[in-house]
């Protein structure tokens, strides 16, 4: 069942194969690895891949024995539906793609009316998205990165930072809260 942030797709796993290529015009996947980066299994991107592509939403190019598969931006539903499925679906990778591998960050959560919906709580439709970004950076990249975060998803992202200590101690009534409400982990970076 596909999250009710945009309940209009037939599948959860339709709408992270369209959401991947969408957000990523200019790139190219095989279903392998796409199968991989969304935590799929094959079939299902292979099957959901195939209607995308009959649909003529999605182009398909084979290479020897791997389909790759790009968006197809001369089809007349292509803004159109990267607009609607980017705004509603765009912000769990947008910012996990922003995070990853960022120096002293070391989780990134989506919390709030955003991270309900796509966790299937009902409610009205989002306004913002409110990120908690737990570990050290510096305050005026996080503000950059805002800044790029809200002009890519076209709406206001919150950004609260957390020092990792507070985090694992979990004492404060803020991260209590944060870990009892719905949340999305969207990027969990490795330490060194």
């Amino acid at each position: 069942m596909p999250p009710p942030l945009l309940p209009i797709f037939r599948s959860e796993a339709q709408v992270r194969v369209l959401a991947w290529v969408l957000l990523h015009p200019g790139e190219e996947e095989s279903i392998t690895a796409l199968a991989d980066r969304l935590s799929l299994p094959w079939l299902t991107v292979q099957r959901e891949a195939g209607r995308l592509v009959q649909a003529g939403v999605l182009a398909e190019r084979v290479v020897g024995r791997a389909r790759l598969l790009s968006a197809n931006t001369e089809s007349p539903y292509y803004a159109a539906l990267s607009q609607l499925v980017g705004y509603a679906f765009g912000p769990a990778m947008v910012i996990a793609e922003a995070f990853d591998g960022l120096p002293g960050v070391e989780q990134v959560l989506i919390i709030g009316s955003w991270a309900e919906r796509f966790l299937n709580r009902p409610g009205p439709p989002p306004r913002d998205v409110d990120v908690v970004v737990v570990g050290e950076h510096s305050r005026r990249e996080l503000r950059r990165l805002n800044e790029e975060l809200e002009e890519r998803l076209g709406r206001p992202v919150q950004l609260t930072v957390i020092p990792l200590g507070e985090w694992q101690e979990a004492e404060t009534g803020f991260v209590r809260e944060v870990l009892a409400r719905p949340h999305l982990l969207v990027a969990r970076n490795e330490r060194e």
